[in-house]
């Protein structure tokens, strides 16, 4: 009987030890992550420039971008100019954020100056490549970014404002040859 009593104790004890641990990892989990961010200043956006195939960059006091002979063209956003990162948000692909709140991904658009939209990617990182081959960008005026929830897939609002970035720039492009592929619809020739 002492015995019996002498492990039901244990068993008691190794049970209410158990328990402690599970719920001290339960403070760990996506809620505490959520009230953290929820807690946190409201993530901010800012565009960096723009970078071609080449390695050509531009920043974003550019007018202008000119894609040169390749159709390629990165588009950099960020949360200041000197680290490139973006905080209290984090970006992951459509569908991918579960319980996290300040969570999602990246829409950025080129629009004209109606605001008309010529093209546009979603990306879960800060740097948007866009292959504007065969699409006309003459018209394009500016780059706009803006923050969608992940599981939403709407944009991310602040008191019902939204987390954007705007660029007034204007995309160029140039006639090429031998071989090399045209930007905006001006194919160069096969060779």
């Amino acid at each position: 009987m002492i015995r019996s009593s002498s492990f039901r104790s244990r068993l008691w004890l190794s049970s209410a030890a158990l328990g402690l641990v599970v719920c001290a990892a339960c403070n760990n989990d996506a809620t505490t992550v959520d009230t953290a961010v929820e807690n946190a200043d409201p993530p901010t956006l800012v565009v960096l420039g723009a970078l071609r195939a080449d390695g050509q960059a531009f920043d974003a006091k550019s007018k202008t971008v000119d894609l040169g002979c390749d159709a390629r063209v990165t588009f950099r956003f960020g949360l200041r100019e000197s680290t490139g990162q973006l905080e209290n948000w984090l970006l992951r692909p459509p569908g991918a954020c579960g319980e996290i709140v300040a969570c999602g991904y990246l829409r950025v658009t080129l629009e004209t100056d109606g605001g008309n939209l010529v093209l546009a990617r979603d990306g879960a990182q800060l740097d948007v490549l866009f292959d504007v081959g065969g699409v006309d960008v003459r018209g394009v005026r500016r780059v706009r970014a803006q923050l969608f929830e992940g599981d939403t897939m709407e944009p991310y609002l602040v008191d019902d404002e939204t987390i954007e970035a705007s660029w007034g720039v204007r995309i160029e492009t140039q006639e090429c040859s031998s071989g090399a592929g045209g930007a905006g619809g001006a194919g160069g020739a096969a060779g």
